[in-house]
């Protein structure tokens, strides 16, 4: 048995919202404020069993703003009924196979064809709509009172008043068939069939507030009490707390009987001189409580060498990790029902952690996402619990380490939706072409994973783009100066991801991603030579003399122009989107290819560069012809004194080493880098992402 998807409407970011969930393992990945958090707190809200009340709190800030000016509209023009009223709800698919026990399950049957085996659950927070005509009445009330002249709209009502208004209702729901919709009673013990618990991300690693004389008692420590608390309560555990409770005992008396009489005889005897002698005798006693040993008298050290050292003397991260490891141990067995055993454990527990990296470096990353699996299957095997677990993160580490298959990509639809992708549905997509996926995932996991964190990306082709791309965004932000409502480029979550000659494997990644992207490519122009053997080769050639581009990512973006039809597009053109199989422009798109323009450079000449290198010496002809003495990057230094050579052939001849040549812009860069200039192409492009 086991819970396939869950969806969510109307709450925050949660609008329309369904998110498919894995039988082991679903790793959840998205950039903040995606709406990672607010899936783990209505889950908690609706299905938790450690709530103090068996109703859920929301606040007015829960409801989906789209949701409310709806209900808002709908109000005003008196449209309120069942389908267009206000709601949060929560509804969880399960199903169920023939080997597993249907007792409980079976009170939540809404049909009974043997070819559908799935239960559908629906939590919901609404307006009661038997309290329509009272809402009127009071929200009419509520307008004439006060100050008239401010305008009061029904949802200023309701932010004071809405938990008059709400109640919760659980339903079992058929899909295909309302009729057969039954409500669920609290009789009918939900907990039984489904439970929820989650590790929070703020866990606290870092007390300093408890304690002890001058020892510090630290999480660690605190937690450690909180479990020797719950273990005491086991059956199984009954003689080692004998043992407890026998050397508690004995160490009472030595210090009633021993101990204290000698510390405290001089005190007890000057009370005596006062006339108590006479009176009951006072004598200071042992009261150890074995309950609050722990708690009080137990610190976590480690052990270093010879020595026991404070938990706080190690690392942040081997804390988080402790408490996460300390958290799911106690989950599971409040799961398994061990510290209440007189309650028959659920047949479903949900078990969400929330951003388990904090303060951790990326190898203590990979070692957890590694062996969680390993540790959550143990624990649950030995428990008897059946367990889904989800990890939200914002770690790469933790992505590139885990089964591409249970990753669940939160995208951002718009300000008021978000919407969930799975990861296995982009293999599909790559179907014609498996080894492009293969491609694909081996190269997120070894070196890109952040671009599934990233608000924009750029994706180059080498280390030239690479060691220059950081300048560049510089002298651009310091040349735009502060504009309103646009952050300086180096400001900004851009993921800058150098990919080669492969920038057309990532189309379909770009498109599941659905951020802006820009890709920084070259124009790459070839003519075709027929040798005296008639063979056909395409060398390079100056831009002028191509006959076409041997630059695969044109050939996929632009597939449908000519090189002519290249040279001439304007760079607003270069920003496309997806229509079915093509790539059209479209100024609203996401997704910007640019390559080499037309630029007025070297005496004054319009010409086009194949190459960075040649349309940076084409527009920077002076400054690097200034320099060319002392650039490590260069050779044959004497063709720049030669005015019939074409920056084509000066890049093609005296570029030495590209890399070096970056670097030497770099280096005889002045202050402000405004000694030279960058190339149109980039410029433009860089400026498109950062608006």
């Amino acid at each position: 048995m086991k819970v396939t998807n869950i969806c969510v409407s109307n709450f925050r970011l949660l609008k329309d919202f369904k998110i498919d969930i894995e039988e082991s393992l679903s790793l959840i990945i998205g950039k903040n404020n995606s709406g990672k958090s607010s899936l783990l707190t209505v889950l908690d809200k609706f299905i938790s069993q450690k709530k103090e009340t068996n109703e859920p709190r929301f606040s007015f800030s829960d409801f989906n703003i789209d949701a409310l000016d709806s209900f808002e509209k709908n109000f005003t023009e008196n449209k309120i009924d069942e389908n267009n009223s206000l709601s949060i709800d929560l509804t969880v698919k399960i199903e169920y196979s023939s080997t597993d026990s249907l007792r409980n399950i079976s009170r939540f049957m809404t049909n009974l064809d043997p070819d559908r085996n799935n239960v559908v659950l629906l939590w919901s927070y609404r307006f009661n709509l038997q309290r329509l005509d009272d809402l009127r009445r009071e929200f009419q009330e509520y307008k004439e009172s006060g100050d008239s002249r401010s305008s009061k709209t029904i949802i200023d009502y309701l932010k004071k008043y809405y938990q008059e208004y709400f109640i919760v209702v659980k339903y079992s729901i058929d899909t295909e068939n309302d009729l057969n919709t039954i409500q669920i009673r609290p009789e009918d013990r939900i907990e039984d069939l489904i439970n929820f618990a989650y590790i929070h991300a703020k866990r606290d690693v870092q007390e300093t507030s408890s304690k002890q004389g001058s020892r510090h008692i630290g999480t660690l420590s605190k937690l450690s009490a909180q479990y020797f608390s719950k273990e005491s309560k086991l059956p199984s555990k009954s003689g080692t707390f004998d043992m407890l409770s026998q050397t508690v005992e004995e160490t009472d008396r030595q210090l009633t009987n021993d101990v204290y009489p000698e510390i405290f005889k001089d005190l007890l005897k000057r009370t005596e001189d006062f006339g108590v002698k006479n009176e009951s005798k006072i004598n200071v006693i042992s009261a150890i409580n074995e309950a609050r040993i722990l708690s009080d008298n137990t610190v976590v050290a480690h052990r270093h060498l010879k020595h026991f050292l404070p938990e706080d003397h190690n690392g942040l991260g081997y804390l988080n990790l402790f408490i996460i490891i300390f958290q799911i141990e106690v989950a599971i067995k409040e799961f398994a029902k061990a510290y209440t055993p007189n309650k028959e454990k659920s047949d479903i527990n949900l078990l969400f952690i929330e951003e388990p990296e904090a303060h951790t470096h990326p190898q203590l990353q990979y070692i957890f996402i590694k062996n969680i699996k390993d540790l959550l299957k143990k624990a649950c095997a030995e428990s008897g619990v059946n367990l889904q677990t989800a990890i939200t993160t914002h770690s790469s580490h933790i992505v590139a380490a885990s089964n591409f298959r249970d990753v669940k990509y939160f995208y951002r639809k718009n300000a008021t939706s978000v919407i969930a992708k799975n990861l296995s549905d982009l293999e599909a997509q790559y179907a014609l072409d498996p080894k492009q996926y293969d491609f694909l995932k081996q190269y997120l996991t070894l070196t890109s994973g952040e671009l599934f964190f990233a608000d924009k990306a750029v994706l180059i082709e080498g280390d030239t783009e690479r060691l220059l791309l950081p300048i560049i965004m510089r002298k651009i932000d310091l040349e735009s100066g502060q504009v309103d409502d646009i952050l300086p480029l180096l400001s900004q979550n851009i993921s800058v991801v150098e990919v080669g000659a492969y920038s057309q494997v990532f189309e379909k990644f770009i498109e599941f991603l659905g951020i802006k992207t820009l890709i920084i490519t070259d124009i790459d122009t070839v003519h075709e030579v027929i040798d005296k053997n008639g063979k056909k080769t395409h060398p390079a050639c100056p831009v002028v003399d191509g006959e076409s581009t041997c630059n695969n990512a044109l050939k996929t973006y632009y597939k449908d122009k000519d090189i002519n039809m290249l040279r001439k597009l304007n760079f607003k053109d270069k920003i496309i989107s997806k229509a079915g199989e093509k790539w059209l422009s479209n100024r609203d798109g996401k997704l910007c290819v640019t390559y080499q323009s037309e630029e007025k450079g070297r005496g004054k000449q319009l010409a086009i560069g194949r190459s960075f290198e040649e349309s940076f010496i084409h527009i920077n002809f002076d400054f690097v012809n200034d320099n060319k003495d002392n650039m490590r990057g260069l050779k044959n230094r004497d063709d720049f004194d030669d005015k019939s050579k074409s920056t084509y052939e000066l890049s093609a001849h005296c570029i030495d080493k590209k890399t070096y040549f970056a670097l030497d812009i770099i280096y005889f860069s002045d202050e402000k880098m405004s000694n030279w200039k960058i190339p149109a192409y980039i410029k433009d492009g860089l400026l498109w992402l950062q608006k």
